[in-house]
């Protein structure tokens, strides 16, 4: 039983130690993902933009 303790002890201390790190991974791509998404559609804006000034002329 003492086995088990001292296991999941040592486990729970590193998970404790990695995961801070694993979730700035996670923000890190959520937040290039995110950046990735805005670019795409600040781009299909400017293009309907220019489409409809096209049609207009």
């Amino acid at each position: 039983m003492k086995d088990v303790e001292l296991r999941l002890t040592k486990e729970i201390t590193d998970n404790t130690q990695t995961l801070p790190n694993k979730f700035d991974a996670l923000n890190a791509r959520l937040l290039n993902g995110a950046m990735v998404i805005i670019a795409a559609l600040i781009a299909t804006t400017a293009g309907a933009v220019f489409t409809l000034f096209q049609l207009l002329k």
